[in-house]
C-alpha cells in the first residue's frame, strides 16, 4: 500500500456540509427564538440531529463518489497510525458543519441577549441587509 503524493489526492467537497450547518443553525435559532425565546441556548440542541443528517449525507456523498473500502484496508491504515479517505472527509465535513452551526447560533444567541428590544429573527436580518443592499 503506497501513499500518494499531495497533488494526486482527491479533494474533498464539504460545501454541502457548510450548507447543512448553516440552515440547521438558522432553523435551530428560529424556532427557539419564536416559541422559547427565554431558553435560548437550548437551540445548540440542534446539532444533534444536524450531526445524523450530516451523517447520512456523508455516506451518500461517498456512496456517490464510489469510495469503497474494505475493513481490511482500514485496520491497517489505523495500524499504521494513518486514516482513509473516508474518514477524513467525515471528519472534515462534521468539523466544517459544527463550525457553521455554532457560528450562527452562537453570535444570533448573543445579538438577542445585547439587544433585547429589536427583533433578531434571521427574516429580519435578510431585509436589513436587502436593505442596505440597495
Amino acid at each position: 500500500m503506497a501513499d500518494l503524493p499531495d497533488d494526486e489526492k482527491a479533494k474533498k467537497p464539504i460545501g454541502t456540509s457548510v450548507l447543512l450547518g448553516l440552515l440547521v443553525g438558522v432553523i435551530s435559532h428560529e424556532i427557539v427564538y419564536q416559541y422559547a425565546n427565554l431558553h435560548l441556548w437550548f437551540s445548540l440542541a440542534g446539532v444533534i440531529p444536524g450531526l445524523y443528517i450530516s451523517r447520512a449525507l456523508i455516506k451518500s456523498r461517498l456512496k456517490a463518489m464510489h469510495v469503497i473500502e474494505s475493513d481490511d484496508l482500514t485496520i491497517a491504515r489505523k495500524l499504521q497510525g494513518k486514516i482513509s479517505y473516508s474518514e477524513s472527509f467525515a471528519n472534515h465535513c462534521t468539523l466544517a458543519f459544527v463550525a457553521c452551526f455554532l457560528i450562527i447560533t452562537v453570535c444570533a444567541n448573543v445579538l438577542v441577549q445585547e439587544f433585547p428590544e429589536a427583533p433578531v429573527s434571521i427574516f429580519t436580518l435578510a431585509g436589513l441587509w436587502n436593505f442596505f443592499s440597495l
